[in-house]
């Protein structure tokens, strides 16, 4: 049958209660079923693949998956600069979970370079959430640490 794109969308969200509730399985089967739907329905460089490769990236992230998690970042990051544009929150988003990942496995300077990068974007595009404020604390602990 046809798809249409709202069944992605369901199952995005669907994915984002699973994550929210720690069941880690049960969203990255689900992520992995909107993904599947969006490329089909609205296209692999739409906003919304973006979206739900980055929540794939988190997802395997917190499963301590960091090679697969990566992979997802890289490819949902210049997905997200084509459709949203550089300077753009979501971009910073992906910058973040990038840094985690680096951090996790060991590339402490990479992880600080992409967490510069987040800052840098976030502050450019004046948002003020959760991951933005975490992101300037971290910078300046780290800054305080010498680094």
């Amino acid at each position: 049958p046809e798809r249409h794109s709202l069944e992605g969308k369901f199952l995005h969200c669907i994915g984002s209660v699973y994550l929210a509730q720690d069941k880690l399985e049960e969203a990255l089967v689900t992520h992995k079923k909107a993904l599947k739907i969006y490329r089909k329905t609205i296209g692999p460089a739409s906003p919304e693949v973006g979206r739900v490769l980055a929540d794939i990236g988190d997802v395997l992230q917190l499963q301590g998956k960091y090679d697969k998690s990566m992979k997802k970042y890289d490819e949902a990051l210049p997905i997200r600069r084509a459709a949203l544009g550089a300077v753009h929150s979501h971009v910073a988003d992906t910058m973040y979970g990038i840094s985690v990942v680096k951090f996790k496995s060991g590339d402490s300077a990479g992880a600080l370079e992409c967490l510069r990068e987040a800052h840098r974007i976030y502050t450019a595009c004046g948002t003020s959430s959760e991951i933005s404020r975490d992101t300037a604390q971290l910078l300046a602990t780290l800054a305080a640490e010498g680094n």
